[in-house]
């Protein structure tokens, strides 16, 4: 792909880990810019979490870092 040309895909993640700490988080995060994605959707499943505060954390930084869709099952 050129420089100029803009990407033009999308990028789905899931997480079906249990117990998941906030730097697999930030390695989610980075996906977006690292592959060029023009979207990117994550899915984590619900017991992934120790706490809700990770789960919010985690919330937190995919939006930062551009995840237009995030959703726990």
């Amino acid at each position: 792909m050129d420089e100029d040309e803009e990407a033009n895909f999308a990028l789905l993640a899931v997480c079906l880990d249990s117990g998941i700490g906030l730097d697999v988080v930030h390695g989610i995060a980075k996906l977006k810019k690292e592959f060029g994605a023009k979207t990117m959707r994550v899915v984590f499943r619900d017991s992934c979490f120790d706490d809700t505060v990770v789960k919010t954390n985690t919330y937190c930084i995919l939006k930062d870092n551009g995840a237009d869709w995030i959703e726990c099952i």
